[in-house]
């Protein structure tokens, strides 16, 4: 069965908010280019970037994927470093 386009924005969404390295990235698009001969790397590693560039906030922090949620410690009154 071949992947289907859900199937590799899925793999391009999670590469990105994992920061993957280029290495895992091009063995991602290696195997895609075998199970679909007009898988097109460029569009992939263009949502990759969309997607790293999501998973940024505004103030510039990482978002924690699994909630989604930004944490900013830095104003945070029970942070120890804030006492």
């Amino acid at each position: 069965m071949a992947l289907s386009r859900k199937h590799y924005e899925q793999l391009a969404k999670i590469l990105g908010e994992n920061n993957a390295d280029f290495g895992l990235i091009d063995d991602i698009i290696s195997f895609c280019k075998i199970d679909n001969r007009a898988f097109k790397p460029n569009t992939f590693v263009d949502r990759i970037k969309e997607v790293k560039s999501i998973a940024i906030d505004d103030n510039g922090f990482r978002r924690l994927t699994c909630k989604n949620a930004s944490v900013n410690i830095t104003n945070d009154k029970d942070f120890f470093l804030n006492k």
